[in-house]
């Protein structure tokens, strides 16, 4: 990200402006103030502008931990609620989003662990990361067609054996290390 203008003037650029929010949101044990908020922001009636900041401050580390929680909970499970939330700012800082969407902050998640996990459980870890973005992946996967041999003509329905197969978008093929699948759908 640029670095922040030290002048007490209003920004120019709306980029200069989303650069000071985003690393004033993200960032963790500072206060509003710090950031000075009143080069940014307007006070309301009810609330000055370094009020107005930590709302938005405290809001988001819960509510992307939250999302990631969703959308990992079988390693959330694993690794318990403190290492998990740990691991994930971590892992945040290093890959902070770039989407409009929360549904990509978990897409380099298996290149992070991969990279900067050293526990000898790494490759159960991967699996789990796998198998749960590959969950997700399905269910957002837009429909494919609809195979309706009745649309065929004769000459196609004659040559379907040479046909070929595709998997509907939301099939991932996996080769994990561990039997999770069993896990997932609650089977000892």
């Amino acid at each position: 990200m640029p670095s922040l203008p030290e002048s007490p003037q209003p920004p120019k650029e709306l980029v200069e402006l989303q650069t000071w929010f985003a690393q004033a949101v993200v960032a963790q044990n500072k206060s509003a103030k710090s950031f000075k908020p009143d080069h940014y922001l307007n006070s309301s009636k009810r609330l000055k502008a370094a009020e107005r900041l930590e709302i938005y401050m405290g809001d988001y580390w819960p509510r992307v931990l939250e999302s990631l929680a969703e959308d990992f909970p079988m390693l959330k499970s694993f690794w318990g609620d403190s290492h998990f939330d740990d691991f994930m700012r971590d892992y945040l800082k290093a890959f902070p989003s770039t989407s409009f969407t929360l549904f990509h902050l978990g897409s380099q998640l298996q290149k992070y662990i991969d990279d900067f996990y050293t526990e000898k459980n790494k490759n159960l870890v991967l699996d789990i990361v796998r198998l749960e973005w590959a969950r997700m992946h399905a269910y957002m996967a837009k429909d494919g067609l609809v195979f309706d041999s009745s649309k065929l003509s004769p000459e196609e329905a004659r040559h379907l054996s040479e046909a070929s197969l595709r998997f509907h978008p939301s099939v991932t093929l996996l080769h994990l290390e561990h039997p999770l699948l069993k896990h997932t759908l609650g089977h000892s």
